[in-house]
């Protein structure tokens, strides 16, 4: 038996009417909330103005040192990209040592080591703490910027950039940002190919020279070590650091719609949409109304509370819906945001603005107060565990000038907010009549399932507003004349008439691996597609103009008959030829704006009912792009196809960049385009 059982049932035999008095059924009364003893750290202060934070903890040898600078954001302007690569390159090379030398280094004592552009960490066993120490105040001190490395960081910065373009939540991350505090804000600039190219070494230099500055500088200490073991450390490796004048910077504060609105960002074929609820809030670190306002945001969704409890649980829409109140010195924002099927995007969108009036209207019950302020009680309290928490509370103090007893008295304030309070809250920091929503996937649905939440605006991926395409369709117009237009583009119809096989070779990265892919189409409907790595085959997609099947890694998976009717369509060298014969039905759809040129757009339904898409360049007549959706077991899924940098072969226009987005992006470069070029029966056998 236990010894808690044991325990109890002496209880009962010394006092016998325990048992009868106690009431399950009535909850027992939270007792009065006790003061954190939050754990020692001592402080001081260097000379140049370095502040210093010695959190002990000897439980492991390790030890880790945080550097952080506290100064105005910078507005980047048209090279907005380059504080970050400035982070970057702290870690790529000082005046005494190569990235090389650098990188030998941490691993041979096998340390950690990170750089950002205000804050640099390191950590490591305690006997290799003074060699992390000095390589930190090395980069800080005598951080050395050459070009070949902001080269190379700004081509794997340019790749990042174009993955992002196909992921939704980077893409509502960005606009997200735009919204709320408008792209003159430091907070709000976006990111692009064009002001990546503009990021130069002497911008990286100047952002160094101006902020990494001791007087605006904080370093936590925290591990196996004391303040006598710290202090003659930092001040031999950071007592030479300059102190110096820091730029300020002053910024209008964003201000919210006048009204609800909606910003839509097209997603070609999207089957989910990405929806958020946003506005800027003014609300510090710190302030009076701070964790009152964190209160009422974890009841509407700063854990599985209200948004989940009512569009995962009870509705289904969402495998997660959450809200984020968050709090900084210039401004913070509000956001309520999840994913869900497009059919159900106008019913999301009313359930979140429900529960943000909700909050606003009714008193939050006493029973769902308590259980959201236990949540965040052992919130908190799990978060002492680990001593970087007691130095991050000492920083932050410093920082925001929060008084000595802020942290140490945190359960006490938090267990004194009221249901007034977090109404109060809510009516201060959730307005949901004047809010943005912001939804990413399919426009055409959007647009009409979202014009009765307010005005509907669209926006590209990097945040600029789309103009509707300024191009109509002529009168008269036919899909005929589009086919035509295409092929007179791409070398006139005779021309392409006497291609009876095609065969193209290119690469791409996927996941970090670099593969080959090849391609061979053979007039009327044979086709094969393999991809490899190393030499070795990856994938195989072969039709043979009867049979076809896929396989991966060896293992065959035969087309079934709706596969087999895609496949012949597939194999067409070019479609636009003669879409009758293939049992194609095309009808005009209209003019969307792809790439930021207007583009005709064509709508196809394939033999079996499939239906796909493909757009015409307005101006060149050249097919830019094109999509289908196909069901999998996983559900419906959108394979788009970007074509672009177009070249002559033989007299034949022919796309040599290829970007096929289906969940994965792979944008492959052709290296080799042949017509007619002899390929046997053989290459496209099945069995």
């Amino acid at each position: 038996m236990r010894k808690g059982c044991v325990s109890f049932i002496l209880a009962l035999a010394l006092f016998p009417g325990l048992a009868g008095d106690l009431d399950r059924s009535v909850v027992p009364q939270a007792g009065p909330a006790p003061e954190i003893k939050l754990g020692d750290f001592a402080f001081f202060e260097l000379e140049n103005g370095l502040r210093v934070f010695v959190v002990e903890n000897h439980k492991l040898p390790r030890v880790a040192f945080s550097l952080m600078l506290e100064h105005d954001p910078v507005l980047e302007g048209e090279a907005a990209g380059y504080v970050r690569a400035t982070g970057e390159m702290l870690r790529r090379g000082t005046k005494t040592r190569t990235k090389a030398q650098i990188d030998e280094a941490i691993d041979f004592v096998g340390a950690r080591l990170f750089t950002a552009d205000s804050m640099i960490f390191a950590a490591s066993l305690k006997k290799h703490g003074e060699t992390v120490l000095e390589l930190m105040a090395d980069m800080a001190l005598n951080a050395e910027f050459r070009q070949e490395e902001l080269d190379k960081i700004k081509k794997t910065t340019l790749s990042e950039l174009q993955a992002g373009r196909d992921d939704p939540n980077t893409i509502a991350q960005r606009l997200r940002n735009v919204l709320a505090y408008g792209k003159d804000h430091p907070y709000g600039e976006v990111q692009t190919e064009a002001t990546t190219d503009k990021i130069s070494l002497e911008l990286c230099r100047t952002y160094y020279k101006n902020f990494f500055r001791p007087n605006i500088a904080y370093l936590a200490v925290v591990g196996d070590i004391t303040e006598a073991e710290a202090r003659p450390l930092v001040e031999k490796y950071f007592g030479t650091w300059q102190r110096g004048p820091v730029p300020t910077y002053t910024y209008p504060n964003p201000v919210t719609p006048s009204q609800t609105s909606v910003a839509v960002v097209h997603k070609e074929g999207a089957v989910q949409t990405v929806l958020e609820v946003l506005h800027p809030v003014i609300l510090k670190p710190g302030s009076p109304d701070a964790i009152k306002a964190s209160v009422a945001n974890t009841v509407l969704g700063g854990g599985t509370f209200r948004l989940y409890n009512n569009l995962r649980e009870d509705k289904g829409y969402t495998y997660g819906a959450f809200s984020n109140l968050r709090k900084d010195r210039l401004v913070g924002e509000f956001v309520a945001s999840c994913s869900v099927r497009n059919e159900v995007t106008a019913a999301s969108v009313q359930e979140l603005l429900f529960e943000m009036n909700r909050i606003r209207d009714e008193l939050v019950p006493a029973e769902e107060l308590s259980l959201v302020k236990n949540f965040m009680n052992g919130n908190f309290a799990r978060s002492l565990e680990d001593p970087q928490t007691i130095a991050r509370f000492a920083v932050n103090t410093a920082r925001y000038d929060l008084g000595d007893d802020y942290y140490s008295n945190y359960l006490k304030t938090l267990a004194g907010v009221t249901s007034a309070d977090v109404q109060a809250m809510a009516r201060d920091f959730f307005l949901p009549k004047r809010s943005w929503v912001l939804a990413v996937g399919d426009a055409d649905v959007l647009i009409s399932e979202l014009a009765s939440v307010g005005p509907v605006h669209r926006f590209d991926i990097y945040g600029n507003p789309v103009k509707p395409a300024t191009v109509e369709l002529p009168e008269g117009l036919t899909v005929q004349a589009v086919f035509e237009a295409y092929l007179k583009a791409s070398g006139g119809r005779e021309k392409l008439q006497t291609v009876k096989q095609i065969s193209t070779e290119g690469s791409f990265a996927v996941g970090g691996m670099n593969l080959v892919y090849s391609s061979h189409k053979k007039a009327p409907n044979k086709s094969v597609t393999v991809l490899s790595m190393e030499g070795n085959e990856v994938m195989r997609s072969v039709f043979d103009g009867q049979k076809g099947a896929q396989i991966n890694q060896g293992m065959k998976v035969d087309f079934d008959e709706d596969g087999l009717k895609r496949a012949r369509v597939e194999a067409q060298i070019f479609l636009e030829l003669d879409t009758q014969t293939l049992g194609i039905t095309t009808a005009l759809a209209g003019v969307d704006m792809i790439n930021a040129s207007p583009a005709y757009k064509v709508e196809l339904t394939l033999p079996g009912g499939a239906e796909a898409t493909r757009h015409y360049d307005v101006k060149s007549g050249l097919l830019v792009q094109a999509s289908s959706t196909m069901e999998t077991p996983q559900g419906p899924m959108t394979q788009i196809v970007e074509f672009s940098q177009y070249r002559d072969v033989d007299g034949i226009s022919y796309p040599h960049a290829i970007i096929i987005n289906m969940g994965q992006r792979m944008e492959i470069q052709l290296k080799k385009v042949a017509f007619n070029a002899g390929l046997e029966d053989t290459l496209f056998q099945v069995d």
